[in-house]
């Protein structure tokens, strides 16, 4: 099996990552990073199911995808009263065209696959059930933080290699983790809480710029070789 982030959404062309790090403006951009975060945590645990992390890794999953479904079910009902107040066919600007109620859907679909996952493990060898320090369950925001530096790492090599595409989606899926790390994490209802210190906050800040230089670079490097495949074939002169 490849990386998370080969089963990750692609990159978008146009995606930033600007700091200072803020919190999305609208609640669309919160939900869909929280999903593509619980897609790329997915992929992760799917690649180390020999571990005890991916016990953890799929719960974390699973748990993003239920905060994620309860803010979608907040848009569903938004829709449901601007209907009322604004007649049929009528759809919020920051909504897009996406459809909340199959949105909804697939998130639920998606959290019950991550909990039957971790079901599975919790079953096996994987889960110790003596009561060792063994038995400890990994916090799960560094849990996630050295994740998205194994990512990172991926992309590096990718970049090292010359295949920039892959060394951008690498570095795309590592900067979605710790950009969530830094927004979202705190509002995620955990015992303990998911807070980082001032340190913790500026090591990842740290992290983010590094890794944006990198995702940046690729992506420039990924132009020459795009248009190149533009360019018209030469054709053969006529004898």
């Amino acid at each position: 099996k490849g990386s998370g982030a080969d089963s990750a959404p692609g990159t978008p062309k146009a995606a930033q990552f600007n700091l200072p790090i803020q919190r999305p403006e609208s609640k669309l951009e919160r939900i869909l990073l929280l999903e593509k975060c619980a897609t790329i945590i997915d992929a992760q645990a799917s690649n180390q199911e020999d571990t005890s992390n991916a016990f953890c890794l799929y719960l974390f999953s699973a748990k993003l995808l239920e905060y994620c479904s309860r803010m979608i079910q907040t848009e569903l009902a938004s829709e449901a009263s601007g209907s009322c107040a604004k007649g049929p066919g009528s759809r919020d600007q920051d909504s897009g065209e996406i459809d909340f109620a199959e949105f909804q859907k697939s998130t639920l679909a998606k959290m019950e696959d991550q909990l039957g996952k971790a079901q599975t493990l919790a079953e096996t060898r994987l889960i110790p059930t003596d009561s060792s320090a063994n038995n400890t369950i990994p916090d799960p925001l560094d849990l996630i933080y050295k994740e998205a530096l194994v990512i990172a790492r991926k992309g590096a090599v990718e970049e090292i290699m010359g295949n920039y595409s892959g060394g951008a989606e690498s570095y795309f899926c590592a900067l979605n983790l710790l950009f969530f790390i830094c927004t979202e994490a705190k509002e995620i209802a955990f015992d303990p809480p998911l807070s980082l210190d001032h340190t913790e906050q500026a090591r990842v800040y740290n992290y983010i710029l590094n890794i944006q230089e990198r995702w940046c670079a690729c992506a420039q490097n990924m132009q020459p070789a795009a248009q190149k495949d533009q360019q018209p074939t030469p054709q053969q002169p006529s004898i």
